[in-house]
């Protein structure tokens, strides 16, 4: 399971609908749904925001709990660079070791690092205030980030696979130019999109023919019996 909802509200057949509990209500079905004996480990890979997390304990006290790798990449360049320049072979080293860390679960010795770098340096006030609100999104999310024993366990850690197949399965095709869905429309499509990208276009099609033959001609099986039996 994996999550990127921010702190918003949408609007569904013209009533207000809060995002985080229509999903994760959505989600706690699913889950029950596919691992209704709780036998399967629950996997929550999310960003650092506090009120997902504390919705995920309300929700899912049984998942294991993931920071999401990327979000941990886009707090830890701003750290790179506020001691190497960007692009340069300097801050990509740094990046790499300091990375490495974080994927063996020695997220306390980045944070120590930067810190006597930040002394060692003699970061200015402003860069170490910045510096110190990145290291804290690494301390308030200490517990979330064991990479080295979800890797062990082959748990994902990114949530890259799944936002990469929502944008291809549903972003490409309905947020074009101009076009507005009503629910019953838009998961229409998106079923049919399904079946095509997963190559059961085919398939489909066969199944919607005989499935309207059906609805169609309830008896033209019948008929066609009689047609083939001698007069």
């Amino acid at each position: 399971m994996s999550s990127n909802l921010g702190p918003r509200k949408s609007a569904l057949n013209g009533r207000t609908l809060n995002a985080k509990d229509a999903t994760f209500g959505w989600l706690r079905h699913e889950a029950d749904q596919r691992n209704p004996h709780g036998k399967k480990t629950v996997v929550c890979i999310m960003d650092g925001e506090t009120k997902l997390w504390n919705k995920q304990q309300e929700m899912f006290p049984e998942a294991v709990g993931v920071l999401d790798i990327f979000h941990v990449m886009e707090h830890l360049w701003p750290c790179v660079h506020r001691f190497e320049k960007e692009n340069t072979p300097e801050a990509f080293r740094l990046f790499e070791k300091q990375f490495r860390r974080i994927l063996e679960g020695r997220i306390g010795r980045v944070i120590g690092a930067f810190r006597q770098m930040a002394v060692k340096r003699k970061l200015k006030p402003g860069a170490l205030e910045k510096l110190e609100e990145h290291l804290a999104y690494f301390e308030n999310n200490r517990d979330r980030m064991k990479y080295d024993e979800y890797l062990k366990q082959g748990f994902p850690i990114g949530s890259g696979v799944v936002e990469g197949a929502c944008r291809n399965l549903v972003k490409d095709r309905m947020e074009r130019t101009g076009m507005r869905w009503r629910p019953a429309g838009a998961q229409a499509i998106l079923d049919l999109r399904a079946a095509y990208l997963n190559d059961d276009w085919s398939a489909f099609y066969k199944y919607l023919i005989r499935s309207e033959q059906k609805r169609l001609y309830p008896n033209r099986h019948r008929l066609i019996k009689s047609f083939q039996s001698p007069i």
